[in-house]
């Protein structure tokens, strides 16, 4: 754990509740008395606090602002805003919980996740569940804001708001050139063909994964003037393992954003 999160920090005076004393005090075996770092995960500040301890053990453990560090001296800040906006149908839930963390200490910018015409419309993704997975990712990776989320409710809608954006077919390459019902006019290039500079701003724009039963028709057809990439990969993939491969070919460091 690289800090603690609490919406709190900044304040003089922090009081943990009884399930965050347990976290931090039985599952982290923290120490009576000493320095814990915390972040509210709102602004870019690591405030340090210390443990005040009382007579006997609490269920609720009070804590006291010594310090505060500015994100200039923290080295790991990095600005998630000018990277990648994944755009992902909806996928069995488990499965999008899993990518969270990941997807969160890759420096993803935002998952945006739409029903597709072939997702499951009673698959309603808890928020307050991802959240807080998001928090404790960032307390894991040391990230200070953690990756934004976002559902909308069909393609059209996801259109609208990322006027640029591409979309994948994740099957192999050869089914690709060898398909005849390609949905986009454009020549299919490979996204790991395109420049650095080009993928940064294809990320920025955001990048469509479309669910593994593909696209309606009626689908395909709004994505006719839309860019297509396929993958320079051997096998299909499902979903959530493009999420993640795509995620590690745009958040790399030497990709120019």
């Amino acid at each position: 754990m690289q800090f603690f999160y609490h919406k709190d920090a900044k304040n003089l005076n922090i009081t943990l509740s009884a399930e965050d004393t347990h976290y931090i005090f039985v599952v982290r075996r923290f120490n009576s008395g000493s320095i814990l770092h915390m972040r509210n995960l709102q602004d870019n500040i690591l405030y340090v606090y210390q443990h005040v301890p009382s007579h006997k053990r609490s269920k609720q453990e009070s804590f006291m602002l010594i310090d505060t560090i500015s994100p200039e001296v923290c080295s790991t800040y990095t600005n998630s805003k000018l990277g990648l906006s994944l755009i992902l149908a909806i996928i069995d839930l488990r499965d999008i919980y899993d990518i969270l963390p990941t997807l969160n200490a890759f420096n993803v910018s935002s998952l945006v996740l739409f029903y597709a015409g072939f997702s499951q419309r009673n698959r309603i993704i808890n928020m307050q569940k991802a959240i807080k997975i998001l928090q404790y990712s960032c307390m894991q990776c040391n990230r200070i804001k953690p990756m934004d989320i976002s559902v909308y409710q069909n393609l059209e809608d996801v259109l609208i708001s990322y006027k640029q954006a591409s979309f994948v077919d994740f099957a192999p390459i050869s089914f690709i050139h060898t398909s005849s019902n390609q949905c986009n006019k454009h020549e299919i290039q490979t996204l790991e063909s395109i420049s650095s500079k080009s993928l940064a701003k294809q990320a920025r724009d955001g990048i469509i994964i479309g669910p593994e039963g593909g696209f309606t028709q009626g689908e395909i057809d709004i994505l006719q003037e839309r860019t297509q990439y396929c993958l320079q990969l051997p096998y299909i993939l499902t979903s959530h393992a493009v999420s993640m491969y795509i995620a590690s070919l745009c958040c790399s460091p030497c990709i120019l954003y």
